[in-house]
């Protein structure tokens, strides 16, 4: 189980390799796997041009 207010980029690495379901899947009630998560730092990070910092990690790259 991921705490979805804060994690570490280690935890979130582990929790999207063994694959998790989509919360707005579930929700439906059609439980399928998601398809990664976008992240984001607390507190922002931007970069030279102004924009938050965000990455996305997809379970289909392990």
């Amino acid at each position: 189980s991921l705490d979805y207010g804060r994690a570490s980029v280690a935890d979130i690495i582990d929790f999207v390799r063994e694959g998790f379901k989509s919360l707005v899947a579930e929700e439906e009630g059609t439980p399928i796997l998601a398809e990664g998560i976008v992240a984001r730092t607390d507190p922002y990070l931007f970069d030279g041009q102004g924009r938050r910092v965000i990455w996305k990690l997809k379970t289909k790259e392990f």
